[in-house]
Formats: C-alpha cells, structure tokens, sequence
C-alpha cells in the first residue's frame, strides 16, 4: 500500500473527501487489486477516520488486515476480498477495528471500476454510532418483548389451567381404576394395562402442553427452525384452543394443506400469534356470537396466518396510535402486544398488516417466506 507524497496544498480529490468525511463519515477511494492482495493508498481523509498519522507512516497491512482489526473479523474481511478480487463481486462488510482506545465499527463497499478491471472503487464508512444504536435499539425489542411474554402469560393462564386440569383429572381417574383393576379377586391384567396406556396418554398431553407454554413465554436468543405450516399451525392451536373454551369464544379454522415449510424462532411466531389471538378473542366478546377465525393460507410469496375477529373493527382514531408504545384500548392492557408482535414479525421479514372486515370485524394478518 503507497502513501502519497505530502503537499502543502491539497487536491480537489483530497478536499471533496475530507468534506464527505466531516458529513457522513464517508471516506471513497480508488484501489488495485494486484496479486491476490487490495492496494489501497492511504489519503488524508482515510488517515483521518482511521486514526494514522501523518505520512511517512504507514498502515501495515492497510485499513482492512492490519493487527488492530478484530481478530472475529479476519475471516469475514478475507473472504469478502477473495469474492472481490477473485471473482470480481461486488462486497459489503462490516467489521471492528480498535482505533486508540476505541473500538469502533467500519462498513466497506467496494466492487470492480469495470468487469475485469483491477481497478477497484469504493468506499469506507464509520458505523460506530449506528453499531451502538442497533445494539440499544436491539436491547429495547428484548426488553419489550419479555415485557409482552409475560403480560401474555397472565392473560392465557385460566385457558391453559383449565387445560392441564383436564388429564390432570383422568390421570387421577384411571388410576383408581387400574388401582380397582389389580385388587379384584380375579385381577383383570390385561383391562388394566390399556387404563395404564391412557395414563400415560394423558400425561404426555399434560407435558405438551406445559412445554408449549414455558416456549411461549421463556425468553431466550433468537433460535430458528424448519417446520411444516400444518404443524406450526397445530401447535399454536394447542394454546388457543383452551383460551377460547374458557371465554366461549367458537373457534373456527380455515387451514390451506399446502406442504410448504418455513424457517422461523417458532415460539416467537406462537407469541405473536397468540397475542393477536387474545385480542381478536376481547374483541369479539362485544359481538352476538363471539367467534374468532383463524386462517392458515398458501400464498405466492410465502405462507400467510390471520386472526379475524368479530369485534366492532378499528375505528380511525384507534388506528392513528395503534403500534405505540403503551397505547391501549383495553383498561389494563399494557400498551405492549402489539408492538411486540411487530418487532417479532419485522424480524422474520415479515409485516403485520390489518383490515375491517365489510361484515363486521377485523383481519390481522402477516405472510412469512417460505423456506428454502
């Protein structure tokens, strides 16, 4: 990498950098890509945002292999080089580097001048600051979404007691009968062995069931997997089943057996479903026939679920303050759920969208890309 010769008056090129520098961080530069390495020469606004001193200094390595990147980064940094220099890719990385006594972030775009061409363009960016509130914006999404787990457990626990009290009840049922089974003069053995069969029935469906809800509402790093449509849709019915029995709220499901997979954290997709399922089923109470419809529908571009309810719909004065913060309809609602639901879906490169319903009610839904 050459360092340019020192000049007591400084070029044009020079004074358009040092100008882009002072605005957006944004130091452009011209480079070659010359026996498997990227030469890059250090100009006064490079030497700015990267800290070097004047010339004759130089940057062993250059602003991207030298010693003070993050040893984490290497790889990355290596690999996007050979794409670039090799192959002739367009590239984008970021990467740490520690400048004093700080670290700070780096962002790099750079692609061939012409296909071919050892010339190389592109430019550096520094990202600290943007790093620092992705990271804080990151930590607020957390926060908010443990806050909306939990104010959801509060609101599904009597429908998910009120199912683990039913094979709680015929554990204890058939195990009197077994019980009576063995003690008869005549034990019937065989009569016996199918009521232990159905204990343990009963047993796993409890255990399922508790397994669901410590997913639902455990907070944890974000954790993706593979699952058919027709199983995401089954599990998250194992929860809102119980919390429509006990609002006599009728269920009504419309599932399109497409075959298709999606690649989703599933709790996090179950938390947000059931959110919108727990909304639709409040607003629903307001209607002659309380039902709540949910919709499993093979689209084009992906998988689409929906929650319609048959509440009154959204009124435009609702809808203006919908996905704030703290924002309710409800008297102790906490303003949570459906920012929660949004940031879960924004993560999955999905988008919740609603609409009133001509005939009464309102349609919550969102569409997740298939998997690959």
């Amino acid at each position: 990498m050459s360092v340019p010769p020192n000049s007591a008056h400084p070029s044009v090129q020079q004074l358009q950098q040092d100008l882009l520098y002072q605005l957006a961080g944004v130091v452009p530069f011209v480079a070659q890509a010359k026996g498997g390495k990227l030469r890059i020469t250090l100009s006064s606004a490079l030497r700015r945002l990267f800290g070097v001193p004047a010339a004759p200094t130089r940057l062993n390595g250059g602003p991207l292999l030298n010693r003070w990147v993050a040893a984490d980064d290497m790889p990355v940094i290596r690999a996007g080089l050979a794409r670039l220099i090799e192959l002739g890719e367009r590239i984008e990385l970021r990467y740490r580097m520690q400048c004093g006594e700080e670290l700070r972030c780096f962002r790099l775009i750079a692609q061939p001048l012409s296909p071919g061409s050892e010339r190389i363009i592109g430019a550096f960016q520094d990202c600290t600051v943007h790093a620092r509130e992705e990271q804080q914006l990151r930590a607020s999404q957390e926060r908010l979404q443990s806050l909306g787990r939990l104010t959801l457990l509060g609101e599904v626990a009597s429908g998910l007691s009120h199912e683990l009290n039913q094979p709680l009840a015929a554990i204890t049922t058939f195990a009197q009968a077994g019980e009576r089974l063995l003690q008869l003069p005549e034990p019937r053995i065989e009569k016996a062995t199918s009521v232990f069969k159905e204990i343990s029935q009963q047993s796993l469906r409890a255990g399922d069931t508790l397994r669901h809800m410590r997913g639902l509402i455990k907070r944890r790093a974000t954790h993706t997997d593979r699952i058919s449509a027709e199983q995401l849709m089954k599990d998250f019915l194992s929860l809102a089943e119980p919390v429509a029995r006990v609002n006599q709220v009728k269920l009504q499901v419309a599932l399109d057996p497409s075959g298709k997979s999606v690649e989703v954290d599933v709790a996090q997709i179950h938390q947000a479903l059931m959110i919108l399922f727990q909304n639709a089923v409040e607003a629903s109470q307001q209607a002659p026939l309380p039902q709540v419809r949910v919709e499993l529908l093979a689209q084009p571009q992906g998988l689409e679920l929906a929650i319609v309810d048959a509440g009154p719909g959204i009124s435009a004065k609702v809808a203006a303050q919908l996905f704030q913060p703290f924002f309710s309809t409800k008297d102790q609602g906490t303003g949570l759920g459906l920012v929660s639901c949004r940031n879960i879906l924004e993560a999955h490169a999905s988008r919740l969208i609603y609409a009133n319903q001509p005939g009464g009610g309102c349609r919550f839904a969102f569409v997740l890309p298939y998997a690959a």
